[in-house]
């Protein structure tokens, strides 16, 4: 263009763009105004309010379970599974491990001592809620293979009479449906291969010790100590006597090994109330789970080749005292067990025998003598599993009397206001 008639056009050009006109003849975005913007709705407080919500709940709420939970919480649990066959873990993986599956009541010290053990540089565990992306990364939420028994699902029913299980009375659940042993209908190689994939995407496999923790490990110990063995070279074989069905003999070696924590039973039941899925059931509902749990887990024991707890007694005797002001009776009789829990005005006294004939290993130990002096405890159990106890220190603080609010702090008493199961 000449020279005059471009000065023309770009003062054209100016005076569109100051009249709010883009190059192509189009309103501009940055001056149009409601004038020249057609259709151009306004959003009302109200709907803004419901709009906000909306958008920063499920935000938040994201957030929230990535903080406690980690980023398995939001990944599928179909992809959180190894593809070992069961072949290979019977012969390659499980060979040269020794599986450490703790247990006892919930409330009762599997926790603390998991959270001890797992310090360990040679012991291989899940990790803790934010790696696992379950609550306290107990395997029994992980896998699918045998029942939670209504654990971790009490949030769905508020009311603890309508729940099946759950956590202050699963034990109560009739005995086929939680007393699991090696006829389980998943003791075969597809279960074994399923759960072991499952705990082994969580497990450093390099590791000579594999750590599992969930507290009903105590009643269905007889199948785990099965499905880790099976099939597997010089693994545990254990038959019975046809004429003593509760004389077990054992050929080779186990690759589970069991640890099992207890405590008073009385400081259980009140820790129970304590959490909210639990406040409102009776305090004897909850000392007949803890009865019921005990009698499962001391009728298994003579059938795991390999449970710890102290050595220094090779009978057991456990003995509570602490005041109270009611009175309640508990008294059950097994072949292998015999607990008698006494209460009176002034004077409460548990007592728990246990006669293992031919046994080495003895079985279960206190939750109050482990808060006293963790370390011997620990390396015991570490000896027990082959470890060198010498390869760690304890970082965990570990408190000395967990019981004194329950037995005879403010809370004390609070459980008179409940009914008491008077016989058994």
């Amino acid at each position: 263009l000449p020279s005059s008639e471009a000065q023309a056009t770009m003062a054209e050009l100016r005076q569109r763009k100051k009249a709010g006109s883009s190059t192509y003849g189009q309103p501009s975005k940055k001056n149009a105004g409601p004038s020249n913007i057609q259709g151009s709705p306004e959003m009302s407080p109200a709907l803004l309010f419901l709009v906000i919500p909306v958008i920063i709940l499920p935000g938040a709420a994201c957030g929230y379970a990535y903080h406690t939970y980690g980023i398995n919480f939001f990944i599928p649990e179909s992809m959180q599974y190894l593809s070992h066959s069961a072949v290979e873990w019977q012969t390659e993986i499980l060979p040269d491990k020794t599986v450490l599956y703790l247990g006892g009541p919930h409330r009762g010290g599997t926790t603390i001592l998991w959270e001890c053990l797992r310090e360990h540089p040679d012991m291989a565990d899940f990790g803790k809620t934010d790696t696992t992306g379950v609550d306290l990364s107990e395997g029994i939420f992980l896998q699918d293979v045998y029942p939670s028994f209504g654990i971790g699902a009490e949030v769905l029913q508020a009311d603890w009479k309508l729940r099946r299980g759950g956590l202050g009375q699963y034990a109560l659940l009739p005995e086929h449906r939680i007393h699991l042993n090696e006829t389980y209908k998943r003791m075969n190689p597809m279960g074994q291969e399923r759960l072991f994939n499952r705990f082994g995407y969580f497990w450093n496999l390099t590791k000579p010790v594999l750590l599992e923790k969930s507290p009903p490990n105590c009643v269905i110990s007889r199948f785990l100590q099965a499905v880790t063995n099976l099939n597997v070279p010089g693994g545990l074989s254990v038959t019975l006597d046809p004429n003593n069905e509760d004389k077990p003999r054992f050929e080779g070696q186990s690759k589970a090994s069991f640890v099992f924590i207890n405590r008073h039973p009385f400081a259980n039941a009140m820790s129970h109330q304590a959490w909210g899925s639990c406040k409102n059931m009776p305090f004897g509902l909850l000392i007949a789970n803890w009865v019921q749990l005990n009698e499962y887990m001391h009728a298994d024991i003579p059938f795991l080749q390999k449970v710890k707890g102290p050595t220094r007694n090779q009978h057991m005797a456990h003995t509570y005292t602490h005041h109270a002001h009611t009175h309640t009776h508990l008294h059950i009789t097994h072949v292998h067990v015999h607990i008698h829990i006494h209460v009176h005005m002034h004077d409460t006294t548990f007592t728990l025998h246990v006669h293992r004939k031919g046994c080495v290993r003895f079985l279960v130990f206190k939750m109050e003598d482990f808060q006293q002096d963790p370390d011997p405890y620990l390396n015991e159990i570490y000896s027990f599993v082959g470890l060198d106890p010498t390869q760690v220190t304890r970082t965990v603080n570990v408190k000395k009397d967990t019981n004194s609010k329950y037995l005879y702090g403010p809370h004390a008493h609070t459980h008179k206001q409940y009914p008491y199961a008077t016989h058994m």
